[in-house]
């Protein structure tokens, strides 16, 4: 299986927002016990690149989500990720050189494929809302350092890719809407501190089925 990771130029900019994010709301909780409730789990999925039907390219969706926390048995929250595909474009033909081949105007820009149907890299963003339904409160009174939850979400999918025009030019697609439901299982280190596993089924962007999530959660 061939994996495609995000430049490093993304990667730096989402863990700077997500110290952001931990150092504004840690400030926040000095005086406002509101947050005392709230959790973020940074988090990372593999995904399908291309939606052409063939699974072998797969990149990596960065994430991260952040609720709170209602009662001992629900938290709701929203979700906000990037990664990095590829988006199909139709190629003319040239029959000269028995090529599919695409040129801007200025000839500065051009793309030649074997095929009519090309790729170019495109970015997406996904974002929605997320919920946790915790099982294990029904059965022990006792805080426990395992988590087992179950996880449904709604959300869509924005991406941007490049259209081939006289010049190349990059345009959002319409919303693409997905959901899922799956279940995840968790364990705390410290009070403050833990990691997670979730594993979804559902309507995800690019022909995706299921998802497998996993990452760090911090509770504040």
């Amino acid at each position: 299986m061939k994996f495609n990771f995000l430049n490093n130029q993304f990667i730096v900019q989402f863990f700077s927002i997500i110290c952001f994010l931990l150092i504004t709301v840690s400030c926040l909780a000095q005086t406002n016990s509101f947050i005392n409730n709230i959790s973020i789990k940074p988090g990372f999925s593999i995904v399908n690149k291309k939606n052409d039907g063939y699974y072998t390219d797969k990149s990596i969706l960065f994430d991260v989500s952040i609720s709170y926390k209602l009662n001992r048995y629900i938290n709701a929250g929203i979700y906000i990720g990037k990664a990095t595909l590829m988006h199909q474009i139709n190629l003319p033909y040239n029959p000269t050189t028995g090529y599919y081949e695409w040129y801007s105007i200025d000839s500065t820009s051009s793309i030649i494929s074997n095929g009519p149907g090309g790729y170019t890299s495109s970015s997406a963003v996904f974002y929605g809302i997320k919920s946790e339904i915790h099982l294990l409160p029904l059965f022990f009174k006792k805080e426990l350092k395992f988590d087992v939850y179950l996880t449904p979400q709604f959300g869509c999918v924005n991406e941007k890719y490049e259209v081939l025009r006289d010049y190349q030019e990059h345009i959002w697609s319409p919303i693409f809407w997905e959901y899922g439901i799956g279940m995840g299982i968790g364990y705390r280190f410290t009070e403050k501190l833990g990691v997670f596993m979730e594993y979804s089924i559902g309507k995800y962007y690019n022909t995706n089925k299921n998802r497998f999530t996993s990452g760090i959660s911090i509770s504040l």
